[in-house]
């Protein structure tokens, strides 16, 4: 065991709790950064999260073992061969391989999912694949520039992690709930040879958002910091994968007005228009989202597909009003193999 890592984990631990500290002190004047019903205490994801706060340092080092507990897709999940097989090669066929990621293999733990030409694939992978195929088609990735990416909602930290895996320049800015954060950052802390930051108090000020943040490729910060991002320039990508759909009405609205005045690219959302179990979010996701930004696909577009029901998962790839998509690409659904083309949509 890497005791570098080690002391990475002990360190994780330790800039977690500050954050829960400051977070419950700021929520009295704060509503929107308050846990939702579905993270708080009492409930199941708020119970995964304390299972992960009791890990000792080696447990914590073997984190991709644990990580399906928050994902869903852990050892245990099955894995069909032809099932995975056959929907990986309908994301990856007509993309370079240098755009095709992998589960890390530094356990070497194959019960993770399929090997596939040298690439370790399981569900979680393959909605990552979806979300990075379909932003390598809409020529996200054509500017040889530095993306400043944000992901709101980090899960386990594969989508980061996935990105590292591309041939792209980028900051990448990881927001949750400290809770959350602890999983995503031991998660980078054992896979990634990126450089990382964590927040800390005693570092993170303006300064730092306008000029010191660009020297990291992972940025990891909890919620309540929201607001102090509108120091930043732009960013170009926004990814949200199921946690939009976990928010209540405020948080929605407070994390989707952000994006209308800082993203200068893409939004990338793939959530279900309502959680059966979240009763704090009354808006469609949907709509939210199509009074904001220029969808692709279009609702009407969805609905055509008879893929309606709010228990569906969607994907929506998002530019600003008065943008422009690239003609003739595609965006493809996750999970449906079916290809949706912008020649195909009026907006």
């Amino acid at each position: 065991m890497d005791i570098t890592v080690v002391n990475k984990v002990c360190t994780i631990k330790n800039a977690v709790d500050v954050m829960i500290k400051e977070r419950n002190q700021s929520e009295i004047n704060t509503p929107w950064i308050k846990n939702s019903v579905l993270w708080s205490t009492d409930t199941v994801e708020a119970g995964r999260h304390a299972f992960l706060e009791h890990f000792n340092e080696e447990e914590l080092y073997k984190i991709r073992l644990y990580a399906g507990y928050v994902t869903g897709m852990g050892i245990g999940t099955p894995s069909p061969k032809d099932a995975i097989t056959d929907t990986w090669k309908f994301y990856t066929g007509d993309i370079p391989t240098d755009f095709w990621v992998s589960e890390p293999t530094i356990l070497g733990e194959e019960s993770l999912g399929v090997l596939i030409n040298g690439k370790l694939i399981n569900y979680d992978y393959l909605r990552y694949q979806a979300c990075i195929t379909n932003l390598y088609l809409q020529g996200v990735f054509n500017d040889n520039i530095q993306h400043v990416i944000m992901e709101i909602g980090v899960g386990s930290g594969g989508l980061a992690y996935s990105f590292e895996q591309l041939p792209v320049q980028f900051t990448y800015i990881l927001m949750d709930i400290p809770e959350s954060l602890m999983l995503a950052a031991a998660y980078l802390a054992v896979n990634s040879h990126k450089r990382i930051y964590l927040y800390d108090p005693e570092t993170f000020n303006a300064q730092f958002i306008k000029t010191e943040i660009y020297n990291y490729d992972f940025v990891l910060l909890p919620n309540y910091v929201l607001p102090l991002l509108y120091e930043l320039e732009e960013i170009t990508l926004l990814l949200n994968q199921a946690s939009f759909q976990e928010m209540t009405n405020l948080q929605l609205d407070t994390y989707l007005d952000f994006a209308v005045s800082k993203v200068s690219g893409f939004i990338y959302s793939d959530n279900v228009d309502r959680h059966a179990g979240n009763k704090e979010l009354t808006y469609s996701i949907s709509e939210s989202l199509n009074t904001r930004f220029k969808l692709l696909p279009s609702i009407n577009e969805y609905n055509s597909l008879l893929i309606a029901a709010t228990v569906v998962g969607k994907q929506y790839l998002g530019i600003p009003f008065g943008g422009n998509y690239n003609p003739g690409t595609s965006i493809r659904l996750y999970d449906r193999r079916i290809i949706v083309t912008p020649s195909s949509l009026s907006f």
